[in-house]
C-alpha cells in the first residue's frame, strides 16, 4: 500500500506577483553577484542561484559558474542576448529573473516573477538594485526606399540573405513572409519554407512580397517590403526598422544593403490614386471609439473609405500591417502614447511614399524624423474632437491635390 504524502503548507501567508521594468545592462559582473548574494541571504536562507545565459550568436549556456558569469558579463558583454537568474528555497518560494539586452529603450526589458511571503518587498530590492529610474528616450526607427536588382527575387538567394541576416543581426528570430499577387491572391504568415515553395508559383504576378521580423518581448521589428503594384512609377523595397540604437540601426542597414545590392531612392514611388484610409489610433483609450466615430464621418464626406487599423486577435497584427499598407491610399495615425506599433506604421506608410496625416495630444511626441509629417494636436474632449474635424478637411484637400 502506497503511503499518501501529507499536504506542505507555509507557515507564514505567501504571494505570487510578476513585474516588468528597466535595468542597467552596463552593470559589472560582481555587482549583479552581489545582489543575488544579498537576496538569496535576505529572503531565501542562503540558497543556491542558477544562472542561464544566451548569446547572438545562438549559443546557450545552462548552470554557470561565477567564473563563467564573470567573463560572458564582461568579456562578452556585446554578444549577450538573454539572462536568467533563479532562486529557490526548497519550501515553494521562488525568485526569477529574465534580463533581455536588446530591447527597444522605450519599453520594459526586464523581467520578474517572484513567490515569497515577502514578494512585493523583494521585487522592490531589485528594482532598486538593478533598475534604471529615469524616463526612457523615445525610439525613433528607420526608415528608407531603395531600388533593387530584379534577379534578387530569387527564392534561394532570399532565403540564404534573410537566415544570414537573423543570424548575424536580428538574435535569430524567425522571419515571417507575406505575398500577394496582381491577381488578387495573398498569403500571410508564411515561413521561409512555405514562402520557398509558394514563390516559384507566383513569381509572374508579384504585387507586394514583404519580409520581416517581430520580438514580441521587446517589439523590435523589421521589415523589407518588395513593392510591384502599378500604382508605383517603378519596384522599389522599403526597409523599416525598429531595433535599437541609430548606430545599430546603421550597421543593419549597411548589410542588407550589400547582401541584397540595394541603391538608395530619394524620389517617392507612389503615383496611384484611391480611396481606401487606413486610421490607427490608440483603441486602449475607451474615448478612441467616440474619435473614431467623428474621423469617419469627416474622412467619408471627403469621399474617402475609412478603415480602423485593429486586430481582434494578437496573430492577425502582422497581417493587418501588410494589407494596409499595400492597399490603403492614405494613412491617419494616432502617436500620442509613442507606441512601437505606431511608429513603425508611420514610418512604413511613409517609405511607401504615401501620404501621411499624424494625431497627437502633446507635441513633443512627433519624432524629428517625422516634423515634415502633417499633424494636428488634439485633445480627448467633445470641442477637442470638434476642432481637429475643422482642421482635417483642409489638411486632406491639400495632400490629395499633391
Amino acid at each position: 500500500m502506497h503511503s499518501v504524502m501529507p499536504f506542505q503548507r507555509f507557515s507564514i501567508p505567501t504571494v505570487r506577483i510578476s513585474d516588468a521594468f528597466r535595468f542597467e545592462p552596463d552593470l559589472p559582473g560582481a555587482h549583479w553577484e552581489q545582489v543575488l548574494e544579498t537576496i538569496s541571504r535576505d529572503f531565501f536562507r542562503g540558497s543556491s542561484y542558477h544562472l542561464q545565459l544566451q548569446t547572438t550568436e545562438g549559443d546557450k549556456y545552462l548552470r554557470l559558474y561565477p567564473r563563467e558569469w564573470h567573463y560572458f558579463v564582461s568579456e562578452r558583454r556585446d554578444r549577450l542576448w538573454f539572462m536568467s537568474m533563479e532562486i529557490h528555497s526548497g519550501r515553494g518560494e521562488f525568485m526569477k529573473l529574465e534580463l533581455d539586452f536588446h530591447p527597444l529603450v522605450s519599453g520594459p526589458n526586464a523581467n520578474i516573477e517572484v513567490c515569497s511571503s515577502r514578494a512585493d518587498e523583494l521585487i522592490r530590492r531589485v528594482i532598486e538594485s538593478i533598475g534604471v529610474q529615469e524616463e526612457a528616450a523615445p525610439m525613433e526607427g528607420w526608415h528608407e526606399t531603395f531600388s533593387f536588382p530584379a534577379e534578387i527575387i530569387d527564392v534561394h538567394f532570399l532565403e540564404q540573405a534573410i537566415r544570414q541576416l537573423s543570424r548575424e543581426h536580428l538574435q535569430r528570430t524567425p522571419p515571417i513572409a507575406f505575398l500577394s499577387t496582381t491577381s488578387g491572391i495573398s498569403y500571410t504568415g508564411l515561413s521561409l519554407f512555405q514562402l520557398r515553395k509558394l514563390l516559384p508559383r507566383h513569381l509572374e504576378e508579384l504585387s507586394v512580397l514583404s519580409i520581416g521580423v517581430t520580438r514580441p518581448m521587446s517589439g523590435q521589428t523589421l521589415s523589407l517590403m518588395f513593392e510591384f503594384s502599378p500604382g508605383y512609377t517603378a519596384p522599389f523595397v522599403s526597409l523599416n526598422l525598429l531595433w535599437g540604437a541609430e548606430s545599430v540601426h546603421q550597421v543593419i542597414r549597411e548589410r542588407i544593403c550589400l547582401l541584397f545590392g540595394l541603391q538608395p531612392r530619394d524620389q517617392h514611388a507612389w503615383n496611384g490614386t484611391g480611396t481606401l484610409c487606413s486610421v490607427s489610433l490608440d483603441w486602449t483609450n475607451p474615448e478612441s471609439g467616440k474619435l473614431w466615430a467623428s474621423l469617419d464621418q469627416v474622412l467619408r464626406a471627403e469621399g474617402l473609405e475609412p478603415q480602423p487599423l485593429r486586430s481582434l486577435y494578437a496573430h492577425q497584427t502582422w497581417d493587418d500591417r501588410m494589407s494596409a499598407v499595400h492597399d490603403a491610399s492614405l494613412f491617419l495615425i494616432d502617436l500620442s502614447e509613442h507606441s512601437p506599433e505606431s511608429l513603425y506604421l508611420a514610418g512604413f506608410a511613409r517609405s511607401s511614399g504615401k501620404p501621411v496625416i499624424l494625431l497627437t495630444r502633446d507635441q513633443v511626441k512627433i519624432p524629428a524624423s517625422f516634423s515634415d509629417i502633417p499633424a494636428i494636436v488634439y485633445e480627448h474632449s467633445l470641442l477637442g474632437r470638434e476642432l481637429l474635424m475643422d482642421a482635417l478637411p483642409e489638411i486632406l484637400t491639400h495632400l490629395l491635390s499633391v
